[in-house]
């Protein structure tokens, strides 16, 4: 039996070691797939990003194209679409912080805000490690190609604010 000395002169054999190497590198796995388990929980049921970031058609939502854009309002006063947030658009090139803090802050890697209604108020108080378990799952999307959302324009922003603040006020939960 072929066997090795390791740190305070313990003997193991060549199966020890690949078997230790197996269960350090399973474990990773592990937290890593359960990050992502727990970012789809979060991104299809609680978040409901697919509410606004997946294209709809008169059946529900086009599963196929998950999360790749949508548009969300269409009125004259102006057009709002929500982005590809697959690897296949524009947040392919930004950083997992990038993307994270679009998610809580609304703001662009230029600085430029993305605008109502990113950020969901919800979301700024979402943890560090649900934000980091919703960029894991998103950035192992299968990518969508393009980019569907034409940029909204501060105009387009400043309407709908307006807009949105002409809507009655939500009844009290309390």
């Amino acid at each position: 039996m072929d066997t090795h000395t390791v740190a305070g002169g313990t003997m193991i054999t060549k199966t020890g070691l690949w078997v230790g190497a197996f269960c350090v590198l399973g474990g990773a796995a592990m937290a890593e797939s359960a990050a992502e388990e727990r970012g789809a929980y979060l991104v299809r049921g609680l978040m409901g990003c697919g509410n606004c970031h997946t294209p709809m058609d008169p059946e529900g939502p086009i599963m196929a194209q998950e999360l790749a854009g949508n548009l969300i309002l269409d009125t004259p006063e102006m057009t709002a679409w929500a982005a590809n947030v697959t690897p296949g658009g524009r947040v392919a090139d930004w950083s997992d912080a990038e993307l994270g803090r679009a998610i809580r802050e609304g703001v662009r890697p230029d600085g430029s805000l993305i605008g109502p209604p990113m950020p969901f108020m919800a979301y700024r108080g979402l943890g560090d490690d649900d934000l980091a378990a919703v960029v894991a799952f998103l950035r192992r999307l299968p990518a969508v190609e393009g980019e569907t959302l034409a940029n909204m324009t501060p105009e387009d922003a400043d309407a709908l604010i307006l807009y949105l603040r002409s809507l009655p006020p939500l009844p009290d939960a309390g």
